[in-house]
């Protein structure tokens, strides 16, 4: 028995298929290079020339949909089959607090929750409907990146609003720092049930306060907009802004865009919502989005290390968090009053321990594996 496991986001699609003993037959990302063309970069042996291919379909519906119709038939092609399917999904909402088999129910109830995640929920939900177009009736388990955090300790939980409205701190990147906690447990025990405060730095950016291997908060709220400045998303904004904003521009969709699409460090810099070509620039308005983003992580770690009274290790992890040493310095030296110290020589060198003798915690740069946890949940339920 072989399982499918999909990650799928609006720019690239994660996959891996795995055996029932653990074993990984294949694992791959789908990267949609422009418009028109998607490569596969993948772990399978393939033919020159084929790691890319055109897309024909517009818009992320129809190319998610071209690009799973990819993977499977070359799945097929190679004899690859399997016997049921895991696929990330953001937001689980008030309802989905652990991971669930999806039917016409569940479906419906994660369409509602569109608009609380409008990059992410539609592509795990596309996802599904084009494995279930190819088997109707094979399982496929939806598992939730709020779901690791649906048990906050309750003053975390709430906002400062009447509590009849419904709008309480879901958090995301939960699939992730899922993993973060696993991982620090197989290699570093020692740090595993202390106080760790985990940093998901990459396009979206979160941090989560997690004790006893729990999560006890987390800087992103009802929606994924919350929190941390990211690539293209305001993070955290005066409540006040966006009504102004909300009444003088009369567009709920326009404004939208803006916050999830033409902020962060694109809104910022009016350059680009890459770290790397912002570190090259010579712009001011690249360093004041560099500075900016920097010095709000920073504040935002020790924020968390106070809900949960101290920190014994901190955790870099994310495409930026695990691949980029000038951003994890210059957020470290927001923290030297903490007495943390990185050595810099580890740090270039992405090691997994990047902190000196002297620093006051622990400092990890961990690779994040969401499928694997995605298959672990998938194992469990379908040989139960």
């Amino acid at each position: 028995m072989n399982y499918l496991v999909v990650n799928a986001g609006s720019s690239s699609l994660k996959y891996a298929v795995y055996t029932a003993d653990a074993q990984t037959l294949e694992r791959g990302v789908y990267r949609l290079a422009d418009a028109k063309h998607c490569q596969l970069h993948s772990t399978a042996q393939m033919p020159p020339g084929e790691g890319g291919f055109t897309l024909s379909g517009n818009g992320v519906g129809e190319q998610l949909a071209e690009v799973i119709e990819h993977l499977l038939d070359r799945l097929e092609a190679n004899q690859i089959s399997f016997g049921a399917a895991g696929h990330r999904v953001v937001h689980g909402g008030p309802n989905y607090t652990e991971a669930v088999w999806v039917d016409d129910g569940v479906l419906a109830h994660l369409q509602d929750l569109i608009s609380l995640a409008p990059l992410h929920q539609p592509c795990g939900l596309l996802a599904i409907a084009a494995v279930r177009k190819r088997h109707p009736a094979m399982p496929q388990l939806a598992c939730f990146d709020t779901a690791f955090h649906a048990h906050l300790d309750p003053v975390n939980r709430i906002f400062a609003i009447p509590s009849d409205l419904g709008i309480v701190r879901y958090g995301f990147h939960g699939l992730s720092y899922q993993y973060l906690v696993e991982r620090t447990a197989r290699n570093f025990p020692a740090s595993a049930m202390g106080k760790i405060v985990a940093a998901q730095i990459g396009s979206g950016v979160s941090l989560c306060a997690i004790h006893g291997g729990k999560s006890r908060d987390t800087t992103m709220g009802f929606t994924a907009l919350d929190g941390m400045p990211m690539s293209t998303r305001s993070g955290a904004l005066d409540p006040g802004a966006l009504l102004h904003l909300a009444r003088r521009m009369g567009d709920l969709d326009k404004l939208e865009d803006i916050l999830y699409r033409q902020s962060g460090l694109l809104g910022i810099s009016g350059i680009s919502s890459d770290t790397r070509q912002l570190l090259l620039s010579e712009a001011p308005s690249a360093k004041l989005a560099i500075d900016y983003f920097v010095r709000a992580i920073g504040k935002g770690i020790a924020a968390m290390a106070t809900s949960i009274e101290g920190l014994d290790t901190l955790i870099f992890s994310g495409g930026i968090g695990e691949n980029q040493p000038e951003i994890r310095a210059l957020i470290l030296d927001q923290l030297a009053w903490l007495g943390l110290e990185m050595d810099p020589d580890k740090n270039h060198r992405n090691e997994a321990q990047i902190h000196t003798s002297r620093s006051s915690a622990a400092i990890l740069v961990l690779p994040t594996d969401e499928e694997s946890v995605i298959y672990s949940e998938l194992r469990k339920r379908h040989l139960n």
